[in-house]
């Protein structure tokens, strides 16, 4: 209802219980307009409390539709969730969706957590596809973070 209809107004009650209920039932299916009202509605309330399974979800969510669109608040609410999460299960899918989202917007915050996360992420799975623009990111913001020490 939520992602067929632009205009419904998503509050953080509606947002909260809209994620722990695609988390909690594995057979929900999410197409792609519901993935993106999902991840928009988490990344306009800071006060949402993404849990784990949540978290999975809407990173799995977003690694499964190319077409989903990712803006910058979605982008560093997801990398912030994933680097808050030591738990989080990353694929290879979305381990390469992270790296390309944080790749392409500059205006992403990449924090010490998130930036060893995303580091992690690609040293692990030997199939990531890392591009020049990715890679210039993790380093630079590694010399930022150390420079301010």
């Amino acid at each position: 209802c939520a992602s067929q209809h632009s205009s419904v107004r998503i509050n953080i009650p509606v947002c909260e219980s809209t994620f722990q209920c695609v988390s909690q039932h594995s057979s929900v299916r999410v197409s792609t307009p519901v993935c993106e009202s999902a991840l928009q509605c988490a990344s306009q309330h800071s006060s949402v409390r993404v849990s784990t399974p949540v978290c999975e979800s809407a990173l799995q969510c977003a690694s499964q539709h190319s077409s989903v669109r990712v803006s910058t608040p979605l982008c560093e609410s997801a990398l912030h969730c994933a680097s808050q999460h030591s738990s989080v299960r990353v694929s290879t899918p979305v381990c390469e969706s992270a790296l390309q989202c944080a790749s392409q917007h500059s205006s992403v915050r990449v924090s010490t957590p998130v930036c060893e996360s995303a580091l992690q992420c690609a040293s692990q799975h030997s199939s990531v596809r890392v591009s020049t623009p990715v890679c210039e990111s993790a380093f630079q913001n590694l010399s930022i973070e150390y420079t301010h020490i």
